[in-house]
């Protein structure tokens, strides 16, 4: 018998002494997600004369994993139940080989698959998916090249969610022309609900983005280079606002952009951690500039209305 292959009860029966007393899927086995992991199966089988059985089974300790923020499926269970008692069953390893005696159940629970997705529901905090990204930050001259790659993937994104996109647009400092910047576009898309992942998620998925980060009112994707971030806000909110002010008044101010830079190559030569840290390391600047944003926006009138 394996996970995989659904051997026929009377095909197990007629070659084993043997007798099949349940086999049903294992209800809720299966890891939560936007599309839930699938159920795992239970098999209570009798032996109907004294055997030596050998168990190979996996996923007993750790549990098969979800995907894109789904939840991990149940682990798998071994156990032996003499006579058939449930008050004295006992939890078999994973791989042993163990004496029974006709009479006795082997109770088997395969394992739950992962969810795919997070599952619906409010969002409890930062989860970041995959890998720690390395230390090594690096921050290159600007590149004409920048604003051809975010159309591109402008391109892309609004043929994969249409309305559901109320807005894409190219923040971040590769979308201020003359300022250095990590090698990576930041493309800005607002929707409706950045929590409803059934909107956006597989859509996304689909055309080759990987799903990064989840917040509150926050999603992430990538490419798989990592040269390229989607970034899903809320419409009509301070996010939105503060990641186009900030680029629209770079691209106004030489002294806010020359300064930015300094800062930004100034910290990119340290060593950190990861670049989450380098990225904190410039909420100083990052603040005194927006203050003087804020006052450029008073008094030009500025807003966040399309050009």
């Amino acid at each position: 018998m394996t996970n995989t292959r659904n051997t026929p009860i009377e095909a197990l029966q007629r070659a084993f002494p043997m007798q099949v007393l349940r086999y049903r899927l294992r209800a809720g086995s299966g890891g939560a997600g936007l599309y839930p992991g699938g159920d795992g199966i239970e098999r209570d089988v009798e032996m109907l004369e004294d055997v030596t059985v050998s168990l190979i089974t996996e996923r007993r300790v750790s549990r098969p994993q979800g995907l894109v923020g789904g939840s991990p499926g149940a682990v798998g269970e071994d156990w032996l139940l003499p006579s058939g008692d449930e008050s004295r069953a006992e939890r078999l390893a994973d791989k042993c080989t163990i004496q029974m005696k006709a009479g006795d159940v082997l109770r088997m629970l395969t394992p739950g698959g992962g969810g795919w997705g997070r599952p619906p529901g409010p969002v409890g905090g930062l989860s970041i998916l995959g890998e720690q990204d390395g230390s090594t930050v690096r921050i290159v001259d600007y590149d004409a090249a920048w604003p051809s790659r975010f159309q591109l993937e402008r391109d892309r994104v609004a043929g994969a969610l249409g309305a559901t996109a109320h807005r894409i647009e190219h923040v971040g400092s590769t979308s201020v022309p003359g300022l250095a910047a990590k090698p990576i576009v930041d493309v800005m898309v607002t929707v409706a609900d950045p929590d409803d992942d059934a909107a956006f998620v597989l859509a996304l998925t689909k055309v080759g983005y990987a799903l990064r980060v989840i917040e509150p009112d926050h999603r992430m994707f990538r490419t798989p280079a990592r040269d390229v971030h989607v970034h899903l806000w809320r419409t009509n909110t301070d996010d939105e606002r503060r990641h186009l002010l900030f680029r629209d008044w770079l691209r106004e101010n030489a002294d806010d952009r020359a300064r930015y830079e300094a800062v930004k190559r100034e910290l990119a030569a340290r060593t950190w951690r990861n670049s989450n840290d380098y990225a904190d390391a410039k909420g100083d600047v990052i603040a005194a500039i927006t203050e003087r944003a804020e006052l450029w926006a008073s008094q030009t009138g500025w807003s966040t209305s399309p050009s």
